[in-house]
Formats: structure tokens, C-alpha cells, sequence
């Protein structure tokens, strides 16, 4: 038996809501949907999180993922630079004390 507890039961319902308001408030405020871009930028909370959603539902978004400790070797290339990240590193030095639980 699997139970959701009422904490996850709320973040459930906020992440519907959120996504209910994302396509049909902020998608349309868009001044040319054609020509217009969205940048969204999150930390992922849930695994049916607005991110999920729209990766789910569209092929026209592009994915970028940076996770705070690198599980593999890991590079992007972003403005003309590169950045690596090397296997068990932290993405930022402030982030240097972030332990794995």
C-alpha cells in the first residue's frame, strides 16, 4: 500500500494549479506566440513539477540540467564557453559543504 501524505497531497494539488495557470495566464500574455520565448528557469520539486509537464507535452522546449553534485562527468556549452563539471563536484564553490542524504 502506498500513502501520500497530506504535505505531498498539497504539493500535488499547487503543482496542477501552478501548471493550469502557466498555460492558460501566462502563455497567453506571450505579445507573438510564434516569435515569443519563455526561458523558464526552476529547481525541480516534484516529478510531475511544471518542468515534467511541459517536457512531457511539447517538443519544443529546449533542456538543460545542472544538478548541484554531478553524478557523471558533465559539460554544456553556454554563451560561447564551456563548462565542465567533473564526477562527485559541487557546481559552486558555495555549495561546498552540501551533503548527499
Amino acid at each position: 500500500m502506498i500513502l501520500i501524505t497530506p504535505r505531498k497531497f498539497i504539493l500535488i494539488k499547487y503543482v496542477r494549479k501552478f501548471i493550469d495557470w502557466f498555460e492558460q495566464t501566462f502563455v497567453s500574455r506571450l505579445n507573438n506566440r510564434n516569435k515569443g520565448a519563455i526561458v523558464l528557469v526552476m529547481q525541480r520539486l516534484h516529478t510531475d513539477d511544471l518542468s515534467a509537464y511541459l517536457l512531457n507535452n511539447s517538443n519544443s522546449w529546449h533542456h538543460l540540467t545542472i544538478p548541484a553534485i554531478s553524478m557523471q562527468d558533465y559539460s554544456f556549452k553556454l554563451m560561447n564557453k564551456e563548462y565542465q563539471y567533473l564526477s562527485g563536484k559541487v557546481i559552486r564553490q558555495l555549495l561546498k559543504n552540501l551533503l548527499i542524504v
